[in-house]
């Protein structure tokens, strides 16, 4: 509604000004909705090529804690080897009590903040040796207290599995027991590619590094599991 005063020009030109203030107003409001999410997900964003990026968080456990161990070898491979946009945390299991149902009432701190760590990443990897044609009791241990106390849940859990042994088969055996019992869980598994490392006294370097062959196997591994747990 125009004023006595105002000419019919002058109103179009008011109700043009409003129109322009609201779409700018909207562009605000729709910039601090989109900057409220990029913070909200701060540390799941990074820089690639100048762009930004969401990040794989890619936890990673393993069953040796040996000082010499060949699989904490692997690990180191495996991060190097991973692709930029894939983050790998180290996750401790080896401080962790031996789970026993007398614990469900009172779950010990320890246990809980494990639980937390492994849900605050994408994914679980798993690097575990293989002894006796087994994997190690501190990775069934971890695997366990995932879930209890009763009613927990490992329901839809990415996880991959991974080893070195000096054994001729490297790491099958283990990697199959774990692939028999925790799908039926809800554990999603990366089906392959397979890495199980037959590990030679010339597979792993002093400094970190690995033979052209692992290294090769380590990265196309590391590609495949990101998009894995991207998906």
């Amino acid at each position: 509604m125009t004023s006595r005063t105002e000419r019919p020009e002058q109103a179009v030109d008011r109700i043009q000004t409003l129109s322009v203030s609201t779409a700018t107003l909207r562009s605000i409001y729709f910039s601090c909705v989109a900057y409220s999410l990029l913070v909200r997900n701060v540390d799941h964003i990074g820089i690639l090529g100048g762009m930004l990026t969401t990040m794989a968080k890619i936890g990673y456990i393993l069953g040796s804690a040996a000082d010499d161990s060949i699989n904490q070898k692997l690990a180191l491979v495996l991060e190097e080897q991973a692709p930029d946009r894939a983050e790998l945390n180290y996750i401790d299991i080896h401080q962790l009590p031996i789970y026993n149902r007398n614990m469900d009432q009172d779950f010990p701190r320890p246990m809980t903040e494990f639980k937390d760590l492994v849900w605050s990443n994408d994914g679980l990897l798993v690097v575990t040796p293989e002894h006796n044609q087994s994997f190690p009791a501190v990775v069934k241990n971890a695997l366990d207290i995932m879930t209890r106390p009763w009613g927990s849940s490992v329901e839809g859990l990415k996880m991959g599995i991974t080893g070195a042994s000096p054994g001729r088969f490297g790491t099958i055996n283990s990697q199959a027991q774990l692939r028999q019992f925790l799908p039926p869980l809800g554990v999603k598994i990366m089906g392959s590619p397979l890495l199980a490392v037959h590990a030679t006294k010339d597979t792993f370097n002093t400094d970190g590094t690995a033979d052209a062959t692992t290294t090769q196997r380590a990265k196309a591994y590391m590609e495949a599991f990101t998009q894995f747990v991207e998906q």
